[in-house]
């Protein structure tokens, strides 16, 4: 999600690695997740024994039924694949570039934790998810949006006041403990 959502305002396609040193069931079950939320590449990739993208070194051969499974059936659709997108979200978080400056030492990043908890909580609870930068509050995304989620402990100048806004419009605005 914070991949799509990166990319999307410009329009950009995105891929990933798919790390096959899990079990098959974890393999498959993270291919078809990562086709459902956008990715247009995925790409296959072990550690071992010798790093290698198309893992013809490995001796996992229990991986390779999964592949099979997700490769014919990612290849039975691709062209509506290729011609979709996620739905739109009506709900975002918000990502604080300022907050990891901020938090690059001594800490270790609590709120990024916090985030990253409140994603996996949401997603759980069936929410779609986009992920908003401070750039994109302050370009006026928020817009179109009914919740909008924040933890990071500060925030760019500017944003504050762009997110009271969209609040005093009717947006949910979720503020985590220490958030802003």
């Amino acid at each position: 999600d914070v991949l799509r959502s990166a990319c999307k305002y410009r329009g950009l396609a995105y891929g990933l690695y798919n790390m096959i040193n899990r079990t098959a069931w974890d393999v498959g079950a993270k291919s078809f997740a990562e086709l459902g939320h956008g990715a247009r590449m995925i790409n296959f990739y072990t550690y071992g024994p010798y790093p290698d993208a198309c893992d013809t070194q490995s001796q996992r051969r229990e991986i390779y039924p999964i592949l099979q499974e997700f490769t014919h059936a990612a290849g039975a659709v691709e062209d509506e694949i290729l011609n979709s997108a996620p739905i739109r979200s009506k709900v975002a978080l918000v990502y604080s570039h300022t907050t990891d400056l901020w938090d690059l030492i001594p800490r270790k990043g609590l709120f990024g934790e916090e985030l990253m908890g409140l994603y996996l909580l949401l997603r759980h609870l069936g929410y779609p998810l986009d992920v908003l930068t401070e750039d994109d509050v302050l370009a006026g995304r928020a817009d179109g949006y009914e919740a909008l989620f924040v933890t990071g402990s500060h925030l760019r100048d500017g944003v504050p006041a762009r997110l009271l806004d969209w609040a005093s419009r009717g947006g949910l605005l979720y503020l985590g403990a220490g958030a802003g």
